[in-house]
């Protein structure tokens, strides 16, 4: 999400088995009726001759059909500035988890592959806009604040090991168009490249509010051109995690302000601003709108999906 957002932004709000028996097949020179008798009855006797082979005389059980069992329930995490909601992918369901007590002002968050939560939260840092690295429980939405500092980073998500570290998982974002590192333990950021490059079309894209990577599914970033909104409403776009730049844009997911994006399954999931949830193609970017029943009024400012979610749902 990008800083002249933040201050709309940043407003508290809710959010059998069968069995086989052929019978006996008549003789194929014979006519119907025309059946001889076997040569151990007696001519006149009224008998029809046998002429299935043993293999037509025998029974197969079959076990019955096995249901395939119903795919182990999703997690993809949404966040309004202070309540924390759960999306569960196969069901499209959405629950409350709980309210940050920590902060009524995070901005983003991101699920590394252990399930480990952690947020960016907006602060005031020497009189200016400044940013907070949390702890978050998934559970319960109780949070710590990890350190404080000048730098507040919008779009925030974990890439998996080998990416940046060769052991470990690295917790990234965006801040505009800057891609950077950031040390969990003292929040200082390292610069690691620039979104914008040859395949931006001419266009200087910003992030307009997530990006969220998977192992061996991809990297990707909602976006928006610096100069504004464009018909279309935000773009999704397919990042390098090596070095943020652009890969490839997708296209328009239809709608503005997609500032928290999850992955599940193959499918994007956006939330917006304006409290709208939509499954997004990976494809071409369309959005479709998700409804949440029995909602309250929504604002969602950020979503995190852990870095081994699953590419395709068996």
């Amino acid at each position: 999400m990008r800083p002249r957002v933040l201050a709309c932004a940043l407003v508290p709000s809710l959010l059998g088995c069968a069995s086989v028996k052929p019978g006996a097949t008549p003789s194929s020179d014979a006519g119907i009726g025309d059946t001889a008798a076997p040569a151990d009855v007696a001519p006149g006797a009224d008998a029809r001759a046998d002429t299935s082979s043993p293999m037509d005389l025998l029974s197969f059980d079959f076990p019955p059909p096995v249901d395939r069992p119903p795919p182990e329930p999703g997690r993809v995490y949404a966040h309004s500035a202070d309540l924390l909601y759960l999306l569960e992918p196969i069901s499209k369901k959405v629950t409350m988890v709980g309210a940050f007590d920590c902060t009524t002002a995070m901005v983003d968050i991101a699920v590394d592959r252990a399930g480990k939560m952690t947020g960016t939260a907006a602060i005031s840092f020497n009189n200016a806009l400044g940013g907070a690295l949390v702890t978050v429980d998934p559970a319960t939405a109780h949070c710590t604040v990890l350190n404080r500092g000048e730098n507040l980073v919008t779009s925030l998500t974990y890439v998996p090991e080998g990416t940046l570290l060769p052991n470990a998982e690295a917790l990234v974002g965006y801040s505009e168009d800057r891609y950077v590192r950031i040390d969990p333990t003292t929040g200082s950021l390292t610069d690691i490249g620039l979104l914008n490059n040859a395949a931006s079309g001419g266009i200087k894209w910003l992030s307009s509010g997530d990006v969220v990577s998977i192992k061996d599914g991809g990297t990707y970033l909602t976006v928006k051109p610096e100069t504004g909104a464009m018909p279309g409403g935000d773009r999704i776009v397919e990042v390098n995690p090596k070095t943020g730049a652009l890969v490839r844009i997708i296209g328009p997911t239809g709608i503005d302000d997609v500032l928290g994006l999850g992955y599940w399954g193959g499918i994007a999931y956006g939330f917006t601003l304006g409290g709208v949830l939509m499954q997004i193609d990976l494809k071409t970017g369309a959005g479709t709108d998700i409804p949440i029943p029995d909602a309250p009024l929504l604002s969602f400012l950020g979503a995190g999906t852990t870095t081994i979610a699953p590419i395709i749902i068996e």
